[in-house]
């Protein structure tokens, strides 16, 4: 009777430490599948980080290359009218800013505030590939807007003046993460024969 008592006390230690051991398995598991997925996200979320960053970067250039290259340093107006189909970046900068109807920014001035001067486009709804058709959606973004101002110290006139400062900030966003990056140009403006007046865009900084 004693032996059986003890062989059944023996049994019961040793399921209660069976358990105490799957109970064991089980919360490591769980800490593994928890440690797993939280690896996942923030994976995930780092390659969405890096390809908004991507996107931010590339487009920035691409607008560089569209108003610093050296092919839109004309020195006519019939160079210049010349090249005008191309319809890039550097001529619808200088259409607004030379005509006075793209006022430059100043927030303590009326109608010079941000409402007013700042040119925001929405890439994410616009039909700009080469099909017609809007190539956000083919490289995974969620939305690409650029947002454009122009400042300068010459407040005596609303047309740009030689070392006006344009702004363009490029926002991506991709699975739940953003980035924005901005760049910063100077303008030239060098005469010519026959009173052309000749734009030329640098680059001072992007962050």
């Amino acid at each position: 009777m004693k032996r059986k008592k003890k062989r059944l006390k023996q049994k019961g230690a040793a399921m209660i430490l069976t358990i105490c051991i799957l109970a064991v398995v089980v919360v490591l598991c769980m800490i593994l599948l928890l440690a797993a997925s939280v690896v996942m996200k923030t994976a995930t979320g780092e390659r969405s980080e890096e390809q908004c960053r991507i996107l931010s970067v590339s487009l920035s250039k691409e607008m560089e290359q569209q108003l610093c290259s050296s092919e839109y340093q004309f020195t006519s107006q019939k160079q210049e009218n010349a090249a005008r189909d191309q319809q890039t970046l550097w001529f619808f900068v200088k259409k607004g800013m030379s005509a006075g109807t793209w006022r430059y920014y100043d927030d303590s001035k009326q109608n010079h505030t941000a409402g007013s001067t700042f040119r925001i486009f929405d890439l994410s709804t616009a039909s700009w590939g080469s099909d017609g058709k809007n190539p956000v959606s083919a490289v995974g973004a969620d939305q690409i807007t650029a947002t454009m101002y122009w400042e300068t110290d010459d407040e005596e006139t609303e047309k740009a003046s030689d070392e006006a400062v344009l702004t363009i900030g490029v926002f991506s966003s991709c699975g739940g993460q953003s980035c924005t990056v901005t760049s910063r140009y100077s303008l030239s403006l060098t005469s010519q024969s026959g009173g052309y007046e000749q734009w030329s865009w640098n680059l001072i900084r992007r962050e």
